[in-house]
């Protein structure tokens, strides 16, 4: 016999039933007891499934945040091992999994769960077989669940502007840090491990261990996501380089400066004199005097004439025919007027003339002569002939022959009337007799170099002040010999990025603490967002130029035992310096405290290149000057503003997506400031914009200024913009009270956004908090 199968079976049960009609009731109860079970067992099998794959979704997606959160911004060591059994990631994934899924979990059977990372991200699988109850009677035995997961940090649009403190102290290191690191070092190293942890980017001059990590980031951010990063670094200035409008300066400014006395002196040259004209032609004498050249002075040295001669006397014949020995050298023939018969005429023969300075008008010129005439005459040297008639033979031939000799002396004919001039150049010059040293104000439109245009943001490292004096020699009216005087000379005054604040309000009652809640419609200078009319010189910044500047003081010295300062001196002073080095009582500069880094709008730095940007940058940072806070907040908040100056580049992304803002502002120490500080407010001691005009400002006065203005600014910044700006405040090295009070207000909260490092390690640390805190872990799967 053949034996039945299950649906046989139940077959054959069905028919005799159905073929029975005795017990009807029964038969239908017991023919709807089957579909009954079914529903019944499915609702709860059904269940039990429903929960299970719950619970697996759960223990998966709880094990990939928890590895994706270990990984950090590394990837598994797996990845380099190969034996991920080892891999702290891939177990701490499994321990979140089984704490959410326990193994047999409503009866399941056979669990299997597994973690993977690629390219940053840890994917999950999971499953386990759930046993069948009730529905075992319509031949389900089990079923297999299976569940996937996905998760990574995720970034959205995010801006974070840097404010960091590189005041003197930066430079000093921290007594007992383990690093060894100075400070400005430390800080540097921080900032760096913080890119690596938000941009996943990796920097060449930081290793893991340098940052607390166990490997590199992975450089797996998505180029969908736009992260940028300002940097607004500030001692008592900020330098701001060329990132502001031309528009947004001012074309003139004062100064503590100087300005000199002067006094107009004429100085005069001269010029080309003029031929020498007007000769009268009236040499004189105009023959020979008499004596002595009426006088044969010798019978020696006579020559034959043998022609005719033409003398002064007139023509001389070279023969007297008509003579005889007894008359030829009589007074019939040499009868020249005066010489006894001695001689018969004289000739004469100029040389060259010579013209002699007879003497000039306005020898020393006096202001206003306009010329110079000098006289000249001339005079000659006149060789005179003598001629004689003597009976002589000449080739045989005796008869009354001409004779000649030269006198030994020339004598001398002068002629005059000859004149010659030269103009008086005269030329007014402005004599230094003195130095104001007072406020001053200068035209400094020059330093912008954008040809006109207000949109340009090209500037001229330097301006020509007058300030500088210099020697100059020159002939003053009067005076014959050449004098020195002083007169101005231009300084090339170089501006190095720094600027002066615009329009503020100044404290009057010594209490600063309550001016600025809400700061006052007037200080343009805590407005973040106004946009400086050109119109309207008080809404518009000024340049920072130290070597326009001198400060006026007087040396004060207590008795023994007490201090000695400079008492800032507000009245005009006056000096005779004969130098532009420092006379008595000046300071040619005060302390300008301008970083030498700039500070950087807001930009990118995505891949290798960025990398190296942001690095280079960072490394520059170099520490120096005093600490005012609230220049730094302020700038800082300018450059991340979304309605702002920047507010085409900052509002939204290119494409129109909203931007998360965070500011971290870094400081290592109280406030310090100090009246000779050449601050955003001018000299403090001289200028005084923040404090009372009749009081010379303490340290103590000066700090209280800023620190309520930092208040208020802190404040302004947390509501910054449609949604706020986070405000992240580290507190770098000191543990001052009062100051680390007023931080912790500073911060978007006391408890979550405050952070106190007492050494380097834990400023790496809080920064990569914050790295944390602003990307944001996320299933994706």
């Amino acid at each position: 016999m053949t034996a039945k199968t299950d649906a046989e079976k139940r077959t054959g049960i069905l028919a005799r039933l159905r073929k029975d009609q005795s017990g009807n009731t029964v038969a239908i109860f017991a023919a709807a007891l089957f579909p009954m079970a079914g529903l019944v067992g499915g609702a709860v099998d059904m269940a039990r499934l429903y929960s299970v794959k719950n619970r697996l979704q759960a223990g998966c997606d709880a094990g990939s945040l928890a590895s994706r959160k270990i990984m950090g911004n590394g990837r598994w060591d797996v990845n380099n091992d190969g034996n991920r059994f080892n891999d702290a990631t891939y177990l701490g994934g499994l321990q979140m999994f089984d704490f959410n899924f326990e193994n047999g979990y409503l009866g399941s059977e056979n669990r299997a769960r597994n973690f993977v990372e690629a390219n940053g991200t840890v994917t999950g699988t999971a499953s386990a077989d759930v046993p069948m109850t009730l529905m075992r009677i319509l031949g389900e035995e089990e079923r297999t669940v299976s569940v996937t997961c996905t998760s990574q940090m995720k970034i959205p649009h995010t801006d974070v502007m840097f404010v960091f403190d590189v005041t003197g102290s930066m430079s000093s290191a921290i007594p007992g840090d383990p690093t060894g690191l100075s400070k400005i070092n430390g800080l540097k190293r921080a900032t760096k491990c913080f890119y690596e942890a938000l941009a996943r980017q990796n920097i060449d001059d930081v290793a893991p261990a340098d940052c607390y990590k166990t490997s590199n980031p992975i450089g797996d951010l998505s180029t969908l996501t736009q992260l940028r990063f300002g940097f607004v670094p500030f001692d008592e200035q900020v330098n701001i380089g060329n990132i502001l409008q031309n528009g947004y300066y001012k074309n003139t400014q004062t100064f503590q400066s100087r300005q000199a006395d002067l006094e107009n002196v004429w100085t005069w040259t001269l010029g080309t004199a003029s031929a020498t004209t007007g000769w009268l032609n009236n040499w004189s004498p105009s023959s020979p005097p008499s004596s002595p050249y009426n006088t044969r002075e010798s019978n020696s040295g006579w020559t034959d004439v043998t022609s005719n001669a033409s003398t002064l006397q007139g023509t001389r014949v070279f023969r007297i025919t008509t003579a005889t020995s007894a008359t030829c050298a009589t007074s019939t023939n040499n009868n020249l007027s005066g010489s006894g018969g001695l001689l018969t005429a004289l000739s004469e023969s100029p040389g060259s003339a010579t013209t002699n300075n007879l003497g000039t008008t306005n020898t020393t010129p006096v202001y206003p002569a306009s010329q110079q005439v000098t006289t000249y005459n001339q005079t000659r040297p006149v060789t005179v002939t003598q001629f004689r008639y003597l009976w002589e033979t000449r080739s045989g031939v005796a008869g009354c022959y001409l004779e000649r000799r030269a006198h030994s002396s020339p004598y001398t004919q002068t002629q005059t009337g000859g004149t010659s001039s030269r103009p008086i150049n005269w030329l007014q010059r402005q004599r230094i007799t003195g130095w104001q040293y007072k406020p001053v104000t200068f035209n400094v439109s020059a330093l912008k170099a954008g040809g006109g245009s207000d949109t340009s943001t090209a500037y001229n490292a330097s301006i020509l002040l007058p300030l500088n004096e210099s020697n100059l020699t020159v002939n003053l009216s009067g005076n014959s010999s050449s004098s020195t005087i002083r007169i101005v000379s231009n300084a090339t005054v170089a501006w190095s990025g720094c600027i002066e604040e615009r329009q503020t309000v100044r404290n009057q009652d010594g209490d600063p603490s309550d001016e600025f809640s809400p700061i006052p419609d007037d200080a343009y200078d805590l407005d973040i967002d106004m946009i400086p009319d050109t119109g309207d010189e008080a809404t518009r910044w000024g340049f920072q130029l130290q070597n326009a500047v001198w400060a006026r003081h007087n040396w004060v010295v207590f008795d023994a035992g007490g201090a000695s300062y400079y008492e800032p001196v507000l009245a005009d002073v006056w000096r005779a310096t004969t130098s532009s080095s420092n006379p008595s009582g000046m300071s040619r500069n005060t302390s300008p405290g301008c970083p030498t880094a700039a500070a950087r709008k807001l930009a990118t730095y995505r891949d290798a290149a960025g990398a190296t940007s942001y690095k280079n940058y960072v490394n520059a940072l170099t520490p120096g000057g005093n600490t005012y806070h609230d220049i730094g907040l302020i700038w800082g908040a300018r450059l991340l503003s979304p309605t702002g100056i920047f507010a085409d580049e900052n509002a939204t992304t290119p494409d129109g997506q909203e931007i998360q803002r965070h500011m971290i502002f870094m400081t290592d120490g109280e406030t310090y400031n100090v009246g000779s500080n050449y601050t955003p407010y001018g000299i403090e001691g001289w200028d005084r914009r923040r404090t009372p005009l009749g009081t010379n400002p303490t340290i103590l006065d000066l700090n209280a200024a800023t620190d309520a203005r930092t208040t208020a600014l802190c404040t302004a910044i947390k509501n910054l913009g449609n949604n706020g700006v986070t405000l992240w405040v580290v507190y770098y090295g000191t543990t001052d009270p009062t100051t680390t009070a007023r931080m912790q207000n500073c911060a978007t909260t006391t408890n979550n956004h405050f952070f106190q490092a007492s050494n380097t390690q834990l400023l790496i640390e809080s920064f990569n908090k914050i790295a944390e805190s602003i990307s944001e872990l996320k299933l994706t799967g």
